[in-house]
């Protein structure tokens, strides 16, 4: 499709040319919508019926958050508004689980032999995914590392599994909780495996309590742009900087705590195909 032959993986040198670019975009294209769009479609299509009273479909949650005892112009702006600040105030709590998720990985150990190869060729990759420079090429990276990952990802997370597990363990803890597990899991980047979970966390808890897959989507696309962004902002992948306990970090942290009480009061009670055992 491009011209030229390429190996991606660890050990191997990453391309850096214009068609290494595209191949590696198609890819990652190809890898969420065939993988985990694939694999929702294939549940959906295969085991979609799964009681007289309940479906597959009903699980994606594709309806609009609109259970909240509120006015309707309050109802129509509150979730997205109040999704978008518990995203963008998370950052002190990533922080702090980078720094944790650190300390479990001493230099030397076994793990770190396994883990860093791979974290390398994964940074490696994706500096040179976000090395563009006109608007069309900048837009076509957010829609791959942000637009589609947050579609398909969280129809394939929060959509099928987190339900699924929900029903079959009957507690909807367990089901956040092991969504969030699995979801880092499988992006194998064990250096950010606890930041992950807690975004799981954020995105699982989102869907359960606005009975709704669109603000947890909503999430999931701005906490990825941001990270895009502030890649080109600053000229390094390496993440927030703020420090957890400055006054910026502070206040970032009484953003997310009210975002949450505010979506935790204004959505307090889930549909009960969420949480009865089936």
């Amino acid at each position: 499709m491009v011209g030229e032959a390429f190996t991606i993986a660890p050990g191997v040198p990453v391309p850096s040319t214009r068609p290494g670019w595209i191949y590696t975009n198609i890819t990652m294209a190809v890898s969420q919508i065939g993988g985990f769009g694939g694999a929702v479609w294939t549940y959906v299509r295969f085991f979609g019926k799964t009681s007289s009273t309940h479906s597959a479909r009903t699980d994606l949650q594709l309806r609009l958050p609109s259970q909240a005892d509120v006015s309707p112009s309050i109802r129509a702006a509150a979730p997205w508004l109040l999704t978008i600040l518990a995203t963008l105030s998370f950052a002190p709590l990533l922080v702090l689980s980078f720094d944790l998720n650190a300390l479990l990985i001493p230099e030397g150990s076994a793990l770190a032999q396994f883990a860093r190869p791979l974290e390398d060729f994964l940074e490696q990759l994706t500096v040179f995914m976000l090395n563009v420079d006109t608007p069309l090429d900048r837009i076509a990276v957010v829609l791959l590392m942000a637009g589609l990952p947050a579609l398909f990802e969280e129809l394939a997370f929060r959509g099928v599994l987190q339900p699924l597990i929900i029903r079959l363990s009957g507690r909807p803890w367990i089901g956040i909780l092991a969504t969030a597990l699995l979801f880092s899991f499988i992006h194998f980047q064990f250096y950010g495996f606890f930041p992950r979970v807690l975004l799981g966390l954020l995105f699982g808890w989102i869907v359960y309590r606005t009975g709704s897959l669109w603000p947890a989507v909503l999430a999931h696309f701005t906490n990825n742009t941001a990270a895009v962004l502030g890649s080109w902002a600053t000229g390094s992948i390496e993440g927030s900087d703020v420090d957890p306990f400055s006054p910026l970090g502070l206040a970032l942290a009484a953003v997310f705590t009210a975002s949450i009480i505010a979506l935790h009061r204004l959505y307090s009670r889930p549909t009960d195909s969420q949480i009865t055992p089936h």
